[in-house]
């Protein structure tokens, strides 16, 4: 499962190599989520819209899962993500990835 961190750094030239070498060994997911707040991260997050063919490239390898397919999974990856140790915040913003997981 990959979240929005993981295209945005493999784009800016960090981890890049890692998230190759681990969709040659795995199939990479992510939701349209993801896909439209990596895109928004790039293009006006951090204003460099020439990197989107970059996202571009890095997303047709993964395998991109509609969040409404998730419906029936975010309350509880929600409630999951809201009560993680790792996770500190209580943030269940990612809830999707999470669903996608146990999908």
């Amino acid at each position: 499962m990959v979240d929005a961190a993981a295209p945005v750094a493999a784009a800016q030239g960090r981890s890049s190599g890692a998230l190759l070498e681990a969709g040659r060994s795995a199939t990479l997911a992510t939701t349209d989520r993801v896909v439209h707040d990596v895109r928004w991260l790039i293009e006006l997050g951090s204003r460099r819209p020439e990197m989107l063919a970059i996202i571009d490239g890095l997303l047709a390898e993964m395998t991109v899962v509609p969040v409404a397919v998730l419906t029936p999974m975010l309350a509880e990856s929600a409630l999951v993500l809201r009560d993680w140790v790792a996770s500190r915040s209580g943030s269940i913003k990612d809830a999707h990835v999470l669903a996608l997981a146990l999908r």
